[in-house]
């Protein structure tokens, strides 16, 4: 389960970004996965780095969106069986997706977002910023 997870957050970043807005739960969800345990999905996603969080984020809410493309059912189910892993299985996801080539589109989207969520004073880090771009 922890390989068909990583192959659907690798597409998040690896694919060209169509988006043309800052979704808008963003901050909300930014705010919970600070707050959120050290177990918890999103914050070992955000501990690992900004963009293996926002593939999570952007995954988890087309996953759950009222909008439905094709294979949506089995990316959630897809979602909902990895969240059932254990916290060390999800951190080696996390970790992997260093390894992927980020789309330009989504790099902007990753380096606008993080200024943006920095902006609004939320995001902080040790050096300063957690985008790393």
């Amino acid at each position: 389960m922890a390989e068909a997870a990583l192959k659907l957050f690798e597409k998040r970043l690896s694919n060209k970004s169509t988006r043309t807005r800052f979704p808008t739960s963003i901050e909300n969800a930014f705010r919970k996965a600070i707050k959120a345990p050290p177990h918890h999905t999103d914050r070992i996603f955000l501990c690992m780095n900004f963009h293996a969080w926002l593939a999570y984020f952007l995954t988890r809410s087309a996953a759950n969106s009222q909008r439905h493309y094709e294979g949506q059912k089995k990316d959630y189910d897809i979602l909902a069986e990895f969240e059932k892993l254990l916290p060390t299985k999800k951190e080696d996801v996390a970790r992997r997706l260093d390894e992927v080539k980020i789309h330009p589109t989504v790099l902007q989207h990753i380096k606008e977002w993080g200024e943006k969520l920095q902006s609004m004073s939320l995001l902080y880090s040790k050096r300063g910023s957690l985008t790393g771009y």
